[in-house]
């Protein structure tokens, strides 16, 4: 009895073992255009099990038990959930495309390949700008540097796009626009490498969904966590140390810099506070339930320097005794996907920006600035497919916007426009609702593709409204040749990308008559595109109408009109073998003419004055000049060489042409600054970058040499100004971008 007993023990103890699995395996697809989806996760009901779909969409489940009913659930970004119950054993997932993360379309896909709809369309993804060695700074910003028509001078992450002002890009969060994502002036931003899926860059043309901007947009898609469990990274770059915590669905990270730490160690810096930053970002997406999605995030940013000059110590405040600064900024945002069905869906987003910063300087006496904001957005979008093949997209979006300048100078004599920025003030409450209605489609089976679009804007301070239209258009010659076409207006209003300038509107030194700044993009491209190949050249041409300009009359004036235009040539080898990479070309011509402003003879007809015309305004009067970013050649080379598993090279070298700069000149014994009489010499960098394990399976480190030829690349010009009682002379000093310098850094992933 007893040997029997052992023996049905053992047999039913082995029976799971001996018994047949049952096994499920299928692809996932997107059910318009049948490509497949990869990195899909899959969870499976009642187990809990979490798998994910691998190369070309293939995945395989297997258990040991046969349940009497099993559920698959598939879950995608951009993507409506599925859920298939008790499918068969082999089968085919069929995902529904949604509202992009950018919250910009449904996609119509009738093509085999995925487009971008959109001319002067750009999209880096994470891994692209991790492999090569644009992201010096471990910055996302940093690595579109190296696309055509972006214009930067040397590694800042502030960029000029296709001739325009840097105030006339805007930079979006998740869909919410950022008045100043910038650290440490330039240097850094909060598009922080591990903390973003994708960029976007529009660099003209673009849709009617975003507005407010003359000459382009960045739109981040953020990372919002996808470990299939708990993650821990590590990251050790340039200038910070960064730690990440995710998992499905949640991010949580803190970031800070760590080179003032390490030099306020030596002698002669002891004492300093030099320029730091820290940031802390918590991201987490929610599914409500089938048909909703809410997306919750936010960051905090903190910079500050304190410098006191002292005997025995370097003097880094020009003979002052002490420099403070401190800044602090707040965003909260919230996305809510409301999908109603496959051809209704609703977009909910809210979103409270605040910053307060604080500069003192002490010299003789102590002068300060100190600028407080509030901003507060609304956005709405419904989105409805009339059939497959048409989309249209109804949004409204309402901002309402506080500031306020406390400040101390030595004087408040008024010289130029300018000057007045530095006043204190308190603004009215600012109130700019917006509206834009898009229809995208396919208006020939498989050739002629439109995004048709008007936008409508508001602004409480001028009373008058705008009406923007918005064309992109698409010829399909074939799976591979598009050739597209964009055009429209865009407006901007004075000042608003730069939170301290909206005394551009007050009665005091502002002028309330002033109107929208326009500009008139358009822009023809051919692409060629194969799974391996990118071949795309686009031609641009940009009028510029109503840019503001200074006034002794009236302070403000629209007074300024302007032009850029241009080609572009983008070759790019994909990923997916050992080498991939780009190369592009740009040429640029970008330049503005002063129309209209009261003459300083007229102005001080009855007072006398030494200054001259060209000291008070600087620019000239009613003649074409370069602007700023007037860059007229740029040639830049990316290759990343994977050599295997985690060994991998890269390289990138950029030769540009030099962009225009200020000169100094005697006239009539009165020093003069012209404005962008000269250029600047031709530059180039070479930039190296070898990745590489390190001791742990799951850590890589990697050294970078950042202008590798030790290139004295001249940014800028800068004037000593001398005046001994009687003579006034200037001398012009050279402002060096990067020297040669080396980069270590490490990544470390539990």
């Amino acid at each position: 009895m007893k040997n029997k007993f052992f023996i049905l023990f053992f047999f039913f103890l082995a029976f799971p073992v001996f018994s047949k699995p049952i096994e499920y395996s299928g692809k996932t697809v997107d059910k318009i255009s049948k490509k497949s989806l990869e990195n899909v996760r899959i969870r499976v009901l009642p187990e809990e099990t979490v798998i994910f779909s691998r190369k070309n969409g293939f995945f395989l489940f297997s258990s040991g038990q046969e349940y009497p009913k099993i559920t698959f659930i598939f879950e995608k970004e951009g993507y409506l959930p599925l859920s298939l119950t008790n499918p068969e054993n082999e089968f085919l997932a069929e995902l529904s495309p949604l509202l992009s993360s950018e919250g910009e379309k449904i996609e119509v896909r009738a093509k085999k390949q995925e487009k971008e709809k959109s001319v002067s369309q750009k999209k880096l993804s994470q891994e692209t700008m991790k492999n090569t060695t644009a992201n010096s700074l471990d910055d996302a910003l940093v690595s579109l540097n190296a696309l055509p028509g972006v214009v930067s001078k040397g590694y800042e992450t502030s960029l000029s796009l296709r001739g325009g002002d840097r105030t006339e890009t805007s930079y979006y969060y998740e869909g919410f626009p950022l008045f100043y994502p910038f650290m440490l002036g330039n240097v850094s931003s909060i598009y922080q490498m591990d903390l973003v899926q994708s960029l976007n860059l529009y660099s003209g043309s673009f849709p009617a969904s975003f507005g407010n901007t003359l000459s382009g947009l960045v739109n981040a898609e953020l990372n919002f966590g996808d470990k299939p469990s708990l993650g821990f990274l590590f990251h050790l770059s340039l200038i910070t140390f960064r730690s990440v915590i995710e998992k499905k669905d949640f991010l949580f990270s803190f970031n800070r810099t760590y080179y003032d730490l390490v030099l306020s160690q030596l002698d002669s810096l002891k004492g300093y506070t030099l320029p730091y930053y820290y940031d802390f970002h918590l991201r987490k997406k929610i599914q409500l339930d089938e048909n909703n999605v809410l997306k919750l995030f936010g960051f905090y940013i903190h910079e500050g320097a304190e410098i006191i000059s002292e005997e025995n110590k370097m003097d880094l405040l020009g003979g002052g005794k002490k420099f403070y600064y401190h800044s602090n900024r707040l965003f909260l945002g919230s996305r809510l996907y409301t999908y109603f069905s496959e051809n209704l869906s609703f977009e909910n987003a809210l979103s409270y920006c605040f910053q307060y910063a604080d500069h003192r300087y002490v010299q003789e006496d102590t002068t300060w600035f100190r600028l407080a904001y509030h901003h507060f957005q609304y956005q709405g979008k419904a989105s409805f497919h009339l059939n497959p093949k048409h989309l249209i997209n109804l949004g409204i979006e309402t901002s309402f916007f506080l500031n306020s300048i406390n400040s101390r100078f030595l004087t408040e004599n008024f010289f130029n426009a300018d000057d007045s920025l530095f006043f204190s003030y308190n603004s009215k409450l600012f109130i700019h609702p917006a509206f834009y209605l898009e229809e995208e489609g396919e208006w020939v089976k498989n050739f002629l593709f439109i995004r048709l679009g008007i936008r409508s804007e508001w602004f409480n301070m001028t009373k008058k409204w705008i009406f923007d239209p918005r064309l992109n258009l698409r010829l399909s010659f074939t799976d591979f040749w598009n050739l597209k076409l964009g055009a429209g207006i865009f407006s901007q209003y004075p000042g608003e990308k730069e939170a301290g300038n909206w005394r551009y509107f007050d009665k005091k030194k502002g002028n309330l008559d002033l109107k929208p700044e326009k500009a008139y993009h358009l822009t023809f491209g051919n692409e060629i595109e194969s799974e391996k190949y990118l071949f795309r050249t686009e031609v641009f041409g940009k009028y510029y109408k109503d840019l503001v300009n200074k006034d002794l009359a009236s302070n403000y004036l629209n007074g300024t009109i302007g032009y850029a235009y241009g080609l572009e040539v983008w070759i790019e080898k994909k990923a997916g073998d050992h080498w991939d990479g780009w190369i592009s070309y740009t040429y640029l011509k970008s330049m503005r003419k002063v129309t209209e402003r009261i003459s300083a003879k007229t102005y001080y007809r009855n007072i006398y004055t030494i200054y001259s015309e060209e000291e008070i305004y600087q620019t000239p009067f009613q003649k074409w000049y370069p602007a700023d970013f007037d860059l007229r050649h740029k040639l830049n080379l990316t290759l990343n060489y994977t050599i295997s598993g985690k060994w991998r090279i890269s390289l990138t070298q950029t030769l540009f042409s030099g962009s225009p700069y200020n000169t100094m000149a005697f006239e009539h014994d009165i020093l003069v600054e012209r404005v962008n009489n000269q250029y600047l010499p031709y530059q180039y960098r070479t930039d190296i970058k070898l990745a590489m394990p390190f001791f742990f399976e799951n850590a890589g480190c990697f050294i970078q040499v950042l202008n590798l030829l030790n290139k004295t690349n001249i940014a800028d010009y800068d004037y000593i100004l001398k005046n001994d009682g009687t003579n006034i002379s200037y001398t012009p000093k050279k402002l060096i971008d990067y020297p040669r310098f080396f980069i270590f850094g490490i990544t470390a992933e539990f």
